[in-house]
């Protein structure tokens, strides 16, 4: 959690020290908000399915949480394989369903096709939503050049009565391709990262979790396979 809001902060702090001696009234160009940052979200809502915004929206929110392994797991896990069958709670979505499948009673066949195709589902959660800021993350560049397109044309259809503030107007036109650049390069593009490695994490926690299951399926005790599995790597 504690390195999303720190690269924040950074990203702010690197654009504030590389702005100064520039007048920051410049760069608070409301043209360049409207078309950059509006366009943007009403894009989002055009090409982005209605689950798949739940879903983006959702992934984003888990950024905030920490990310947790196997290890933070085990005691649940062992708890679960003593009393497989009972009514059991856990925050993993995975071990909650596995015991909810245990406790009404389903074969060992069809416990296995139901957790497999839970599995699949978890793992892939986060799928829509990497997809869905990494399809965003090309539009803010070509926004915040048509709002600079739009700004050159103000500028010079009154060129021929004021030139004095050419300067200023084409400063404040250049801002919206500021904005495109800053919108999809330092928040889009990397939030679509952070949030495929979030998916791999959590990959490798449902891959574990569905291992650890299937032992308890079989009537293991998964104590022991640990221990067993030690005995191997010593051997």
């Amino acid at each position: 959690m504690s390195t999303l809001p720190a690269g924040l902060i950074l990203i702010l702090g690197i654009l504030f020290l590389a702005a100064r001696g520039v007048t920051a009234s410049l760069y608070f160009n409301a043209h360049a908000m409207i078309v950059v940052c509006g366009g943007t979200f009403a894009i989002l809502i055009l090409s982005t399915p209605y689950s798949a915004l739940k879903n983006l929206l959702s992934a984003v929110l888990s950024l905030l949480k920490r990310s947790r392994e196997i290890a933070s797991y085990t005691a649940e896990l062992e708890t679960l394989s003593a009393q497989k069958g009972k009514p059991f709670t856990s925050t993993n979505p995975l071990i909650a369903y596995g015991a909810g499948l245990w406790e009404s009673g389903v074969s060992s066949d069809l416990f296995i096709a139901l957790l497999s195709q839970k599995r699949a589902e978890l793992e892939n959660s986060y799928m829509d939503a990497i997809q869905a800021l990494r399809n965003l993350s090309k539009y803010p560049p070509a926004l915040g050049m048509t709002g600079t397109v739009m700004g050159l044309v103000a500028l010079f259809s009154k060129l021929g009565v004021d030139r004095s503030s050419l300067g200023p107007a084409l400063a404040l036109a250049m801002t919206a391709t500021f904005y495109g650049l800053v919108v999809a390069n330092a928040i889009i593009s990397p939030l679509a990262d952070r949030l495929h490695v979030e998916h791999l994490t959590r990959k490798r926690l449902y891959t574990a979790t569905y291992q650890l299951l299937l032992l308890i399926n079989r009537g293991e005790h998964i104590g022991l396979a640990k221990n067993d599995g030690a005995e191997k790597r010593a051997a």
